[in-house]
């Protein structure tokens, strides 16, 4: 064997692993830190579901996970800078299942849910709770229905933002029962809340973990859960459904990257997200805030998003909703 062959062999092996090393290096996700962009400002449940899960979720991915907070226009400012980043894993969008109800609401959120992301996964959620003033007569959803059509116009609900989910939950809840009971707004939760204590207001539709002190004391009453079954801390509360069958209406939580992102790096992203929701210990910590582990993979997570807007969709043209 000749000296010329052996070298241009060698040359050609050495040009062969010079060729496969960046197609290795790219399927390698990550190498460097993640950004998870919180489309919400800091304090809220969207901000404390998404620094809890950065931080598991660094443990599963090797890097660190750091949290960027970009509140402002109901989400829409967070969606649209994930949707124009690079489609590489490294920025990725943390949001509520307003992603596709906005596209609804705002007349130009400036992206496409179905066109613009990549479902990622979904870790989580937040069991709403119909409760009412504690002297109101009404024992369960049925009472408070046959009450309401007693007295057209005579009870209110408190109704946390123009758009939430809360207060789609409410326009739901007075279409498919035949009611007349009156939206009151106000500016958040806590004065929601504190309204319905009061009794300025009877009912509202709010986070289960944000009244469970109140319920528990005696100075408001639940009637319902929005969920689709009841919920295991609270067996003794029936679903909304039981009473208007088809009722539904869910908070939940998403991981989002952009539309081209992929796939090895979204699989990569959903792993992580299933091992910290699969860790017993992460997912107590869940339900210690008021959130309850719910995890679904990307694909049905995408399917999950378009569903909460078809479902949500006629309920606001019917009822006229816009943002405030």
């Amino acid at each position: 064997m000749s000296e010329t062959w052996i070298t241009r062999r060698g040359a050609l092996a050495a040009g062969l692993a010079v060729a496969v090393a960046p197609a290795s290096a790219q399927e390698r996700f990550p190498t460097r830190p993640v950004r998870l962009v919180v489309a919400f400002p800091p304090g809220g449940g969207t901000d404390i579901l998404g620094r809890l899960l950065a931080q598991r979720m660094q443990e599963a991915l090797g890097q660190p996970v750091v949290v960027e907070n970009r509140g402002g226009a109901g989400g829409n400012i967070a969606a649209v800078a994930i949707a124009q980043s690079a489609p590489d894993g490294y920025a990725v969008l943390f949001t509520g299942s307003s992603l596709a109800v906005n596209e609804v609401l705002f007349r130009s959120p400036g992206y496409d849910s179905r066109r613009d992301f990549a479902a990622v996964a979904r870790p989580a959620s937040t069991p709403m709770m119909l409760v009412v003033h504690k002297d109101l007569p009404a024992r369960d959803v049925a009472g408070l229905i046959a009450d309401a059509k007693a007295r057209p116009g005579a009870l209110n609900c408190a109704v946390p933002g123009a758009g939430t989910s809360q207060h789609l939950a409410f326009e739901l809840f007075n279409e498919m029962a035949g009611t007349r009971i009156t939206g009151v707004p106000y500016r958040g939760g806590g004065p929601a809340i504190a309204a319905v204590v009061s009794g300025e207001v009877q009912m509202l539709f709010t986070s289960a973990g944000s009244v469970e002190a109140l319920v528990r004391d005696g100075r408001m009453r639940a009637l319902a859960v929005t969920t689709r079954a009841r919920l295991p801390g609270w067996p003794e509360v029936p679903t909304v459904g039981e009473a208007l069958p088809g009722f539904i209406a869910e908070l939940w939580y998403g991981l989002y990257a952009p539309a081209a992102t992929p796939p090895a790096v979204v699989a990569a992203l959903e792993g992580a997200v299933r091992d910290s929701v699969a860790d017993p210990a992460f997912a107590q910590r869940l339900r210690d805030r008021g959130f309850e582990p719910d995890f679904l993979g990307a694909a049905a997570t995408a399917s999950a998003t378009q569903e909460e807007r078809a479902r949500w969709e006629p309920v606001i043209r019917r009822a006229g909703i816009t943002p405030e």
